[in-house]
Order: C-alpha cells, then structure tokens, then sequence
C-alpha cells in the first residue's frame, strides 16, 4: 500500500492532478533504482526540481523511506525551502539515514518516496516520484546505540556511571563480544567481560570510574568500541 505522500495528493493550483502535469517536476539523480544499502547507511539523495509555473514558488524537498510489505513509514528527511525562480530549477540534497533497527527486514521491499511541495502551500502545489532500494544486512554487524554518562559533570575524584546500549543488527549470532571505553587523558582503559549476543538481540554495559584528581577542568569524550566476529571486527563511537 503507497502511503500519503502528497498530504492531498498531487496537486496543481490545489487541483488534483497527475505527476506529468505539475507545476513542480522532480528529477531524481540519486540514488539510483535499485541500489543496495545497509543498516545504518547514509543515503545521499540529490534531486532536481523544476518549477514551470509563471510565479517563483519557495520549494521544501521532503524524502520518506517506506518499507511496503509492511506499509510502515521508516524515517524522513527534509530540507530547508529554496525559492525557484518561473520556469527555472534547482539542486536539493538531502540525507537520509537508515536507522541501525534489526527488525528491518531485508527481505522486505522498500521505496524512498520524493516529494517537493510550495513551502507553507501544500495543498496548492505538491507533487512526488519514488525509487526502490534494496536493504542489505551484513552477517556479523554490532553497533553501538547510546552511551549514557552520569553524572555528565564532574569533579576530580568523583565517579562516573557509564552505561553502553549495544545490538546486534547482523543475521548471525555473536559469540566472544566484549566492549571497551577509553579516554587516555583520563587514565580511563576499561573492557568489560566477553559475552554471546544473539542476531537482533541487545544488551547494556555499565562502567564506573574515578576522575583523577590531577585532571584538567575540560570536556572530555569517552571512546566506547564494542568487538565482535571473534574479535575480528569492532565498531567505535565517542559520547557527546
């Protein structure tokens, strides 16, 4: 089932019309139909639109990743409004990132639908386009997905908690998957205990520390990095 894209569908001067006939024409350079993407992946999406009215119109590009087996709204990404002079076009590029969620299913078929609409105007002039892309997962693929730090102010001598929010995104189960958290200027090199994690399964790490009591009054960033396929890979992230 195509979701509403268009909020009262493709329109031209708030009349229903069809997508050749209006008056903002979307070009999709990319990606390509057919292109392959993985969890997590940004999506580069750069499009053309051409306004053939008399009037320059303000244009807001809006991009909707669809997963149709499902009928689900995924996620979306707009972009800012651009003014497009009468009878002229412009580029918008948008980013759209594929959430790192192991109950997307690859199997599944998925369509990045486009839409560029008259800013403040939808019902006046909006019109869509759409290409299919194909989500891949990877066999052996643990990401981290939040690191909570508290308190996220500190003293020296004070300690901190650090809780690591891991999951497993790939098609295998994991064995021997362990996480460390570091910050050199911080005396901090900690690694937790080796654990199995199963495919699409997730799991929390504490850690505890002592700020030093010689450390500089500054923001310091923890570099957590979780391993895994028997240690052969590893993912980093850093807390903001």
């Amino acid at each position: 089932i195509q979701p509403e894209v268009c909020e009262d569908g493709i329109v031209k001067d708030g009349d229903s019309t069809s997508s050749s006939q209006a008056l903002l024409q979307i070009d999709i350079n990319d990606p390509d139909d057919g292109d392959e993407f993985n969890l997590g992946d940004t999506v580069d999406i750069d499009v053309t639109v051409k306004n053939e009215d008399d009037n320059e119109m303000d244009v807001v590009v809006e991009a909707l990743l669809y997963d149709m087996d499902d009928s689900d709204e995924i996620t979306t990404v707009e972009s800012n409004s651009i003014e497009i002079n009468d009878d002229d076009e412009e580029d918008f590029t948008l980013e759209l990132k594929i959430p790192q969620d192991p109950d997307l299913d690859e199997d599944h078929d998925y369509t990045i639908f486009i839409k560029a609409y008259e800013d403040g105007d939808e019902d006046q002039n909006c019109n869509e386009e759409s290409i299919d892309i194909d989500l891949e997962k990877n066999d052996h693929d643990v990401v981290i997905d939040e690191i909570l730090v508290n308190p996220s102010t500190v003293s020296c001598g004070e300690t901190v908690n650090v809780d690591i929010s891991i999951v497993n995104i790939g098609t295998r189960d994991e064995e021997g998957v362990y996480i460390d958290l570091k910050n050199p200027s911080l005396k901090l090199d900690q690694r937790s205990n080796s654990f199995d994690l199963d495919k699409e399964d997730d799991l929390t790490k504490n850690f505890v520390f002592s700020i030093p009591s010689d450390a500089e009054d500054k923001t310091y960033d923890l570099e957590a990095i979780v391993y895994f396929d028997d240690g052969d890979e590893k993912k980093g992230v850093f807390s903001n």
